[in-house]
């Protein structure tokens, strides 16, 4: 099965993390103004009363540079405007040179946060962070990772000459 949808005015551009000094980009919401948006999907249900649509099976989401692989997709609209999107297992999405991957992921457009949960992993030209969620607000422009059963989350940052770097909250001189 393969849908294309154009949607309304309003768009988030790919907006930068600033975290400890590095940025870092985070993909743009699933449908976003003037852009076409590809979904191939073994199976789909629309549940019109319900204001809902899902897609099954090896999910397929394409647009401009983003794309999005999931087993699950449930979008959510009112008055034919997304206002939240819901995607499971084996979630993975890369826009230009960021990958991220999780159990899940949800984007509230109303709010204008992505959430990434279950083993959330960003990676971008060598730099990672790793931690059990991590919710990036796109109006506000930060970020919060939270750990998962270790109690800590992980971030390497590569040097420009090549040398990995690793910055673990709570250590440092002193401690």
């Amino acid at each position: 099965m393969s849908l294309s949808f154009i949607r309304g005015k309003h768009s988030f551009r790919l907006l930068p993390l600033l975290l400890a000094g590095i940025i870092t980009y985070i993909p743009a919401p699933l449908w976003a103004a003037n852009n076409t948006v590809q979904i191939d999907a073994e199976r789909m249900n629309m549940f019109h009363k319900d204001n809902r649509v899902e897609f099954f099976g090896k999910v397929h989401l394409v647009r401009d540079t983003m794309v999005l692989d999931c087993d699950h997709l449930t979008a959510y609209y009112v008055d034919n405007k997304l206002t939240h999107a819901d995607a499971e297992g084996h979630v993975v999405i890369v826009q230009d040179k960021v990958h991220g991957h999780s159990n899940k992921a949800r984007l509230d457009q109303l709010n204008g946060k992505l959430t990434l949960s279950g083993k959330a992993v960003l990676d971008q030209d060598g730099n990672r962070i790793e931690g059990e969620t991590i919710v990036h607000d796109m109006n506000r422009k930060d970020t919060v990772v939270t750990p998962g059963e270790s109690g800590r989350i992980h971030m390497r940052i590569e040097s420009d000459e090549g040398n990995n770097s690793v910055i673990v909250p709570g250590t440092g001189a002193g401690k």
